[in-house]
């Protein structure tokens, strides 16, 4: 009963994802990426590998499509600082999985927490069109 409720959430929830606004979209990646980043900080602190490894490769797959959303050309300067940022979030988190260091995994969390506060501080007016993360 519990199994089938869980993945009619995640239905519901994929479902409900595919609809939003790009915006929306790319808010619920930065949420994503925050709750595998508290999961792998959990996983250090167990010291439990498996799921510090997993939970730092989903968060890496989530910067990847962050930076794969990425308009270079037309997002000018700040496009092009998030490329730079994503890519050191990424080689951190790598880093923190090899030497199990939750410094690293708190670091890329305050960037992700202060990059996700500037997003959602965006004026609704402007959440229309691509989504230039």
């Amino acid at each position: 009963m519990a199994r089938h409720s869980i993945q009619q959430y995640r239905k519901n929830t994929v479902a409900s994802l595919q609809e939003a606004s790009p915006h929306a979209q790319v808010a619920a990646v930065f949420q994503h990426i925050l709750g595998y980043l508290v999961a792998a900080s959990t996983a250090i602190d167990r010291e439990d590998i498996k799921l510090r490894g997993e939970s730092i490769s989903k968060a890496i797959r989530l910067l990847d499509v962050l930076k794969a959303s990425l308009d270079l050309e037309r997002g000018g300067n700040i496009a092009g600082n998030l490329d730079v940022l994503y890519d050191y979030c990424t080689q951190k988190l790598i880093i923190a999985n090899i030497e199990s260091e939750k410094s690293h995994v708190d670091e890329i969390t305050g960037i992700i927490r202060e990059i996700k506060e500037g997003w959602d501080g965006i004026p609704t007016e402007y959440h229309h069109g691509d989504s230039g993360a």
